[in-house]
């Protein structure tokens, strides 16, 4: 038996269980004439104040890709520009951060940064 063949022959088995799964549920869903859930269509208005509502998150990918494509900035300036514009959603459009935890979650973030830099200086010392 082939190596690549020994590796996957354990991810086939669960496949094809689920396979014939599905292809069973499909089978009794059309034996009895079952469309599927109806659903009733959106209106205009649901659909425009829906995105109202979800235009200042869909703002990140925009930022994160237009960012890399422009060539504007590497994924760790994507990261921090994306932290500080939530910050500021959550400040200023959202109004569920006031200025004192904005504060308190920078100084936990300190906290944690400069422990993961102890722990590798200390790794370092050791050269482990």
């Amino acid at each position: 038996m082939s190596r690549s063949s020994r590796c996957s022959s354990p991810g086939f088995v669960p496949a094809a269980v689920i396979g014939v799964c599905l292809w069973q549920r499909w089978w009794r869903s059309r034996r009895i004439s079952w469309a599927g859930p109806k659903d009733t269509r959106p209106s205009l208005i649901f659909l425009l104040t829906s995105l109202r509502d979800a235009a200042v998150p869909l703002v990140i990918p925009l930022v994160i890709l237009g960012g890399f494509y422009l060539g504007a900035f590497t994924a760790t300036e994507a990261g921090a520009i994306v932290a500080l514009y939530s910050l500021l959603a959550a400040r200023l459009y959202y109004r569920n951060l006031s200025w004192m935890q904005i504060l308190h979650i920078g100084y936990d973030s300190a906290v944690l940064t400069a422990v993961v830099v102890f722990l590798l200086a200390w790794r370092r010392s050791f050269n482990i």
